[in-house]
């Protein structure tokens, strides 16, 4: 803890001013006045330039003229391209990312809140997660999309940010730990999403490193889910050992359904050799022979 708070100091001023982008670019103001955030671009009328071609076909298709907005909202995401964004699983122009109040970048605010020493901000923040992203009916956390007023109900790893930065309620906690063992669990891991319809990256069957261990971690701190967490980490560094043995290679993203095939999906080839794969393998590995 030690450690920590002087990590904290050395880089106050960043995280300052990281958390001051994200209130003056990114923030909405909700009818209560709730402060909130979302993904955005200042420059949302146009394509991407490294996506030009395929941001105008899909503007194309699209029934809004904000398209480009979504489209870059997303991008900035990480999350380029998921059905969490999407009104339909299976249709790219149907992005409504710039309306959406995501559930994990909240989270994270909320940590940063926390660690800046912003507690009366920090507090409003966790109320306002529970009040429009926790559904009583789901079990689970989602993302809110505050134009509609309306929780978007895409079940994603997202969803347990609250748990791995304990924004959750001692009940929530256990509602949504039970979730992640009937509807993410597959052979190699974590599935990101439990659509089933769309083609997109960042959907089933596709397993990310980084939400694998968030997943990881949510459950290993959750009593009664420890030994679900270790089985999240045995299988999914047998799938990272598998395909490093049969390609020499450790990949952006795995399929964790079906071990057998290649993660694909998205708009270019899986990539080889991504370094948050590394990492959290080998943090996994770390936590495996000292077994935390």
């Amino acid at each position: 803890m030690t450690e920590l708070l002087g990590q904290t100091e050395k880089y106050r001023k960043e995280l300052a001013m990281e958390y001051q982008f994200w209130m003056e670019k990114r923030s909405v103001v909700l009818a209560n006045g709730t402060v909130l955030n979302r993904y955005f671009d200042d420059l949302n009328t146009r394509p991407r330039p490294e996506a030009f071609r395929e941001d105008t076909e899909t503007a194309r298709c699209a029934q809004t003229t904000d398209i480009y907005a979504h489209l870059r909202a997303a991008a900035e995401s990480g999350w380029d391209f998921s059905s969490r964004w999407m009104d339909k699983e299976n249709d790219l122009s149907t992005l409504r990312t710039a309306d959406i109040l995501p559930i994990d970048l909240n989270c994270l605010l909320y940590h940063l809140e926390v660690i800046l020493g912003k507690t009366d901000q920090a507090e409003r923040r966790r109320q306002a997660i529970h009040q429009y992203m926790w559904s009583d009916d789901l079990k689970f956390f989602t993302d809110y999309n505050y134009v509609r007023k309306e929780r978007t109900n895409r079940l994603t790893l997202a969803g347990l940010y609250p748990l791995w930065l304990r924004v959750a309620t001692a009940e929530q906690t256990q509602h949504a730990a039970g979730q992640v063992e009937k509807l993410f669990l597959f052979d190699g891991g974590l599935v990101t999403t439990i659509s089933k319809e769309s083609t997109q990256q960042w959907d089933r069957p596709n397993g990310w490193a980084p939400m694998e261990y968030i997943g990881y971690r949510a459950l290993l701190q959750t009593s009664g889910y420890e030994s679900l967490a270790r089985t999240v980490r045995q299988r999914w560094m047998a799938l990272n050992e598998r395909v490093y043995k049969s390609t020499g290679k450790m990949m952006e993203k795995y399929d964790v359904v079906d071990i057998h095939k290649p993660a694909g999906g998205g708009e270019y080839e899986t990539q080889d050799g991504f370094g948050w794969t590394n990492g959290v393998y080998l943090e996994m590995l770390y936590d495996q022979q000292n077994e935390i």
